[in-house]
């Protein structure tokens, strides 16, 4: 598993309240921990035989399910609960996270042993959608059907695994909460929409000019958020186009000067955080296209160094020391308002 520095942090995550965060690391380990003193709260490990996770991702809905995409290419999916116990009266209040596998510890997806560079998941109650890249032109995509058994409530998963190849390095995966459109961006920049209903591969549907570093879709709605080497934000939406629908580049943001590390979409608004590679944090709101805050330096660079809490009034980020600070957002008319206060 190496030493606690080489087992680098692949994914953060907030509870509701934002009192727990969740640090999972490349050994596959669930650290929990309470964001007021850095106390551990659970510490689990995914028996996975010593190997490591290549990649982890949110689902699209960002409702506390995970994709884990394992060094040997298998994919699965994880569920992270956060339990509010009164034990003892309400001053006892504690929140008690626990890791689930909803769909059981199997894996759901593989990539044959090619090593993950990508990943991307949604679900909804009665399917899934799981794709996984090896960063080459292929993609690996499960369109599982679910079906619960009425006796025993255990989830059956009914998989139909397809590989679709486009024309490029695969940088970048994301899949539409209608379970719709598969998106794929690429090294040159381009974004790809595979149409999931028919099988229809649309090439470019947008180019940004730069290769895609991270895609993530806004919740809630249909837009997919781009991000880029070069600093680029872009909006890619799904409009009606005569034969039906067809995604199209809709607006850029502002460039955020320096490469897009990762893209935190709120869960419950149309605003989104964007941390950059050198450490540059922005926040953004996608109807009124405003850039709300913008604080540089500083941050840990690289994915999933960051967490916003579901109510967006929180943000957890880990620094190049594998320190953490937990900063309040005040945030409360996003679409009209352009200035945020900051609160550490």
């Amino acid at each position: 598993s190496g030493s606690v520095a080489a087992d680098e942090t692949v994914l953060l995550e907030l509870d509701d309240s934002a009192e727990v965060g969740l640090r999972l690391r490349r050994s596959g380990r669930f650290e929990f921990f309470d964001t007021r003193n850095n106390d551990v709260v659970l510490d689990w490990r995914f028996p996975a035989n010593g190997i490591e996770l290549a990649v982890a991702e949110h689902s699209s809905e960002r409702d506390g399910t995970l994709a884990l995409a394992f060094e040997d290419g298998t994919v699965r999916v994880a569920g992270l609960t956060f339990e509010t116990r009164f034990s003892g009266g309400v001053e006892t209040r504690q929140v008690v996270p626990e890791v689930l596998f909803p769909f059981g510890k199997e894996a759901l997806l593989s990539t044959g042993g090619e090593k993950p560079r990508s990943v991307a998941l949604s679900t909804t109650e009665n399917d899934l959608v799981l794709a996984v890249s090896d960063g080459s032109g292929r993609v690996w995509v499960n369109r599982a059907g679910l079906s619960t058994h009425f006796l025993t409530g255990e989830t059956a998963v009914e998989s139909q695994a397809v590989s679709i190849a486009v024309d490029g390095a695969v940088t970048g995966l994301a899949v539409s909460s209608d379970h719709r459109w598969l998106y794929v961006g690429d090294r040159a920049g381009h974004v790809h929409a595979w149409d999931l209903r028919n099988g229809e591969l649309i090439e470019s549907v947008m180019n940004a000019g730069s290769p895609v570093s991270v895609m993530q879709m806004l919740t809630g709605g249909g837009s997919l958020l781009v991000g880029t080497r070069d600093g680029t934000i872009a909006q890619v939406f799904p409009v009606d186009a005569g034969e039906g629908q067809r995604p199209e580049f809709i607006r850029r943001f502002e460039n955020l000067g320096e490469p897009v590390a990762d893209i935190l979409p709120e869960r419950y608004r149309r605003g989104f955080a964007v941390l950059g590679a050198e450490g540059t944090l922005s926040i953004y709101h996608s109807t009124s296209g405003r850039t709300l805050v913008r604080r540089e330096g500083g941050l840990d660079p690289g994915r999933g160094r960051a967490a916003l809490s579901s109510r967006a009034d929180r943000l957890m980020v880990q620094h190049e020391d594998g320190s953490f600070d937990v900063y309040g957002i005040e945030n409360r008319h996003p679409e009209v308002s352009i200035a945020s206060l900051w609160a550490e």
